[in-house]
């Protein structure tokens, strides 16, 4: 069918990217950059379980994602050597926090900077320099209720291969980034898309500069 209106109707890649974005003719690139973009005005809240493998040993963790535009909240729970790990992370406007949780007591300090771990700024690298990677769309699937678009990423300052899957609002629904001994998976089993109440931005301590 796409061939039939590229004949009829004089199709090129001179084309408007809107129009080829119809007939399914955007690039993998084009398309993951347009995801990237959508990401500025998302609204949802989301749980994920995951699994981190390195040097020999795995680790299963749960997390719970908050997203209202500028504000955003991470909160990570895993055993660690037999012991629970729980922490809390906050961007709200410009500021950072970060909160640590050892039984009932929780610590929250003020950040210089974003608390980020490896796979977190290998996907934040990604998505601001799209065009150092090389970015190939894979088939969709249905992911926590949800059709996932994803995409095999390599090349750039990443090592190993990167999978990635969204929504199509641009939600981020999978990870799977295999580098060696190492391997990091991080899949959605909720999403609730909205507005975020207030309330799930509040710090739970007040905040110290650390």
């Amino acid at each position: 069918m796409a061939c039939l209106l590229l004949g009829c109707c004089g199709i090129t890649e001179d084309m408007p990217i809107d129009v080829k974005g119809l007939l399914g003719l955007k690039t993998p690139l084009e398309e993951f950059k347009d995801i990237v973009e959508m990401q500025e005005d998302l609204q949802f809240e989301a749980e994920y379980e995951g699994i981190i493998k390195s040097m020999g040993e795995s680790m299963d963790y749960e997390s719970t994602l908050y997203v209202d535009k500028n504000k955003r909240r991470v909160d990570i729970s895993m055993e660690y050597m037999g012991e629970e790990m729980r922490l809390s992370q906050y961007r709200i406007g410009s500021d950072y926090y970060v909160c640590y949780y050892e039984g009932s007591d929780v610590t929250c300090g003020l950040s210089v900077q974003e608390y980020t771990d490896q796979s977190e700024e290998i996907i934040k690298e990604l998505e601001d320099n799209p065009d150092d990677y090389e970015i190939e769309r894979v088939d969709s699937r249905t992911i926590a209720g949800m059709n996932a678009r994803c995409f095999t990423i390599e090349g750039g300052d990443l090592d190993g291969t990167l999978e990635a899957c969204y929504s199509s609002g641009g939600i981020t629904l999978y990870v799977h980034w295999d580098y060696g001994s190492e391997e990091f998976i991080m899949e959605a089993v909720e999403v609730d898309v909205g507005p975020v109440d207030d309330s799930k931005f509040e710090l739970p301590a007040d905040a110290e500069m650390s």
